[in-house]
């Protein structure tokens, strides 16, 4: 893993930006990247947040992220070209998703090899860490590429 950075195409492209590294593992589940908090947990209508990972060559080895909010809806997008899409649209169709009513580990394994993978929150859970008019974001930590 060569780089992870926010993605957020439909919105004001800030979500916590700086914290897009603490979603890699690190075995320190205080270190983990977060939303910013909605007053919805589909976040207004958008298609979804998250995170981008790059690799320094294409992988197909297995992937695995823990979701720290719940419930969850997540997707992951996997591309081939040399610099991520921008939109949802350049992702074509999710090569993974997961949905829990309680916080829990994805694991995605690729079939094809990847340059860049989007790990996408469709709906977020609700957080004693935001407000109560707007209580839901997401967490994601632990990411890590696996040994083949």
């Amino acid at each position: 893993i060569t780089g992870v950075v926010i993605f957020d195409p439909e919105g004001n492209q800030f979500e916590n930006d700086d914290l897009a590294v603490a979603a890699l593992a690190d075995g320190d589940g205080s270190t983990q990247w977060v939303t910013e908090c909605y007053s919805n947990r589909f976040m207004g209508q958008k298609t979804g947040v998250g995170l981008v990972v790059t690799f320094d060559a294409p992988v197909d080895a297995p992937l695995e992220f823990d979701v720290d909010s719940a419930p969850y809806n997540v997707e992951v997008y996997g591309s081939t070209e040399e610099l991520p899409p921008s939109d949802y649209a350049g992702w074509g169709p999710p090569v993974s998703s997961a949905f829990a009513q309680e916080p829990g580990t994805i694991r995605v394994d690729l079939t094809t090899p990847v340059r860049h993978l989007l790990i996408s929150l469709a709906e977020l859970g609700p957080s004693s860490a935001c407000s109560d008019t707007s209580p839901f974001r997401g967490v994601i930590d632990e990411l890590a590429l696996l040994a083949p």
